[in-house]
């Protein structure tokens, strides 16, 4: 008995494919109860964060927690997953399907809806401007929400910090790509 009302894998070109996007394959309850689905987290990442979100608490994990310990953020919600990964990395068009396909579903089941991308990044401007930020604000609204994580790149060393001083400092930065910056800062 699954509370999964749907998932899209976009990866399994094997079908059947979502209705109105004509790739991957898409996955019903039914299918998930009666195990004909082949959709399957092989990261841990997706199962982890629908977790976060919408699970009910129920897992006893053992012995070291008692039932209902952790319980996620709505653990009466019905839910749709999507899984846009390829080989670890996500693209633009791949996300705004995913996010269109969970609205859309959301309106065959008459419910609101909050897509959640928990995919982390440093790309863009991060001030609305760009054309995926653009295209997602176009599709929220009332009943439509889309979050995104925040500090989500673990480890990862994406920014500098430097020290300045009386008299300024030469700096030399590298980026991965391995492009060099220098810059006087003062």
């Amino acid at each position: 008995n699954t509370r999964i009302l749907k998932i899209w894998d976009q990866t399994d070109a094997i079908g059947p494919p979502a209705a109105g996007f004509g790739y991957g394959s898409d996955w019903t309850a039914a299918d998930i109860n009666s195990l004909v689905s082949r959709a399957k987290d092989t990261h841990g990442h997706g199962s982890h964060t629908l977790g976060t979100a919408g699970g009910d608490g129920s897992q006893t994990f053992g012995a070291s927690a008692p039932a209902f310990t952790y319980t996620g953020m709505a653990p009466m919600a019905d839910l749709i997953a999507v899984d846009a990964s390829t080989a670890g990395s996500f693209s633009n068009t791949a996300m705004i399907d995913g996010i269109n396909y969970i609205f859309q579903q959301a309106t065959a089941f008459g419910k609101p809806a909050v897509a959640n991308l928990s995919i982390g990044g440093s790309f863009g401007p991060h001030d609305g401007s760009s054309t995926f930020e653009v295209a997602v604000d176009a599709m929220t609204g009332a009943g439509r929400a889309v979050v995104f994580s925040s500090g989500n790149n673990r480890g990862d060393q994406q920014h500098a910090e430097m020290n300045a001083t009386a008299l300024g400092a030469d700096i030399t930065m590298s980026a991965i790509n391995g492009a060099v910056l220098n810059r006087r800062f003062q």
